[in-house]
């Protein structure tokens, strides 16, 4: 028994002395991450607040203050510590900023110590403090039928109740994204004759940066911000209203907006936070060019007008009165005007292939007219023009499809093509090209060298791609 019991004593003295050398020497050999105690620690805490607020930190364990820290923008404190012998170490944290505190466990051996944790073991354990995402929801009627919406979201452990929205009204709530990132609220909504189920919000789509191409940053704050702009014709007249919308390197082509019908389009700031986004709007004996984003305006935490992330336009435009053509000058004015443009006449009328005169200015100015078929009825279209010595004959159109001609206006600028339109129903004329209103440099509308046109049930448009607007006419009597 003696002898046994002097064993026991020799083996805990000897697991003393390992022990003890061991302690000694730790400031010089670190045991193996998460394998055995006394790993050494580097925590690193990094303020990254997207506010750029000031972040106040403490943090504390049972045995060790480290006091109160503040961190400006991007500045960071770190501390270094080794797991102790049970491996229970913890450090748990404290944060604050303005309108907001959390706590937070920044080291926990069971999970930044141990390899069987999901999180893995880390011996530079870098925090970067993000806050939890603040969200505001908002939900609007815009039912087209003026129904009234029934609206009932809920989340796990929250349910918001039945709402009743007349039409235009809204219902918006708020929440923080939870730790994990898996909050999603579902909303069910009905309206006579149907329902539907939606999640209005999910972490894993809406608050993830890869959900947006990698670049997520705050509205008004940094390049890169993710926007929808929404259009909606709201014309009292319910006419088609016709809008196109382009930037400096992206042409979204036209679109013909019944009454109450929209379109929208997604994109994302560039890093010069210079995008802009304009659309010509065209509705019969109207047009109107507007910039519908324009960052300055609509992304700037400065501006008068306030950050729009779902952009959505549904005004009512001015209105502009095609050009009414008049005559005013003379007969004696208008020969002494031939007889100095005759001087700027290249001698040989052959050459005009070769030398073309400057639109607008001097005579025989070529152009090329093109009429597309953009029939919201997607119907074929029948166009027939002439002029006074051509007639270019019938041409059928199927939907999208085009027809061109060229010319050079005439020495005395009064040139002038006439088309008829004809689809199931319909019957049209217009002056597809008239040199006073199309070769003018006096013009409201401008000069067109490639006339566009674009026909649809209501209105012809033209766009002029070397420049100005479109703009829609009514049909001739």
């Amino acid at each position: 028994m003696a002898s046994s019991t002097n064993q026991f004593f020799i083996f805990v003295l000897f697991l003393f002395l390992f022990v003890l050398k061991t302690s000694a020497s730790l400031a010089y050999h670190s045991s193996p991450d998460g394998l055995l105690p006394f790993s050494s620690k580097h925590v690193i805490i990094i303020n990254k607040l997207v506010t750029r607020a000031t972040l106040i930190v403490h943090c504390t364990n049972k045995g060790d203050d480290l006091g109160v820290i503040r961190l400006n923008p991007l500045d960071s404190f770190d501390f270094r510590f080794r797991v102790n012998l049970r491996k229970t170490t913890t450090y748990t944290c404290s944060f604050e900023w303005p309108g907001n505190t959390a706590t937070f466990d920044i080291f926990r051996a069971d999970r930044d110590d141990n390899p069987k944790s999901k999180y893995g073991v880390c011996s530079e354990c870098i925090w970067r403090f993000f806050p939890f995402a603040s969200k505001h929801v908002i939900i609007i009627n815009k039912l087209v039928t003026l129904a009234t919406l029934i609206v009932h979201c809920r989340n796990k452990g929250d349910d918001l109740g039945v709402i009743s929205l007349q039409h235009l009204a809204r219902f918006d709530f708020r929440f923080r994204v939870n730790l994990r990132k898996t909050t999603t609220y579902t909303c069910s909504f009905e309206w006579p004759g149907n329902t539907a189920t939606f999640d209005i919000f999910r972490a894993d789509r809406d608050d993830n940066p890869r959900a947006f191409g990698n670049f997520l940053s705050v509205d008004g704050g940094f390049p890169f911000s993710p926007k929808h702009v929404v259009i909606i014709n709201t014309l009292n007249s319910h006419e088609i209203l016709v809008v196109h919308c382009r930037n400096k390197g992206k042409d979204l082509g036209f679109r013909a907006l019944q009454s109450q019908e929209q379109i929208d389009f997604r994109f994302h700031v560039n890093l010069r936070r210079t995008t802009t986004y304009t659309c010509t709007f065209s509705w019969p004996g109207n047009a109107k060019t507007f910039d519908i984003f324009r960052v300055d305006r609509d992304d700037n935490s400065k501006s008068t007008c306030g950050i729009c992330k779902e952009c959505i336009c549904k005004e009512k435009y001015c209105v502009t009165k095609p050009l009414n053509p008049s005559m005013a000058s003379s007969t004696n004015n208008h020969f002494t005007f031939l007889l100095l443009s005759f001087l700027f006449i290249p001698k040989k009328s052959s050459s005009l292939g070769n030398h073309s005169s400057i639109d607008g200015i001097l005579l025989f100015s070529p152009k090329h007219v093109v009429i597309y078929n953009t029939l919201t009825t997607r119907a074929t279209l029948v166009v027939h023009c002439m002029n006074k010595e051509k007639d270019l004959g019938i041409k059928k159109l199927p939907i999208g499809a085009s027809f061109d001609f060229r010319f050079h206006v005439n020495f005395r600028k009064t040139t002038t093509y006439n088309c008829t339109f004809e689809w199931p129903g319909s019957k049209e004329k217009f002056d597809i090209f008239r040199a006073d209103r199309d070769d003018s440099a006096t013009s409201p509308i401008g000069v067109c060298r490639e006339c566009i046109w674009y026909i649809y049930e209501p209105a012809p448009c033209r766009e002029k791609r070397d420049g100005g607007h479109s703009i829609c006419f009514s049909w001739d009597p």
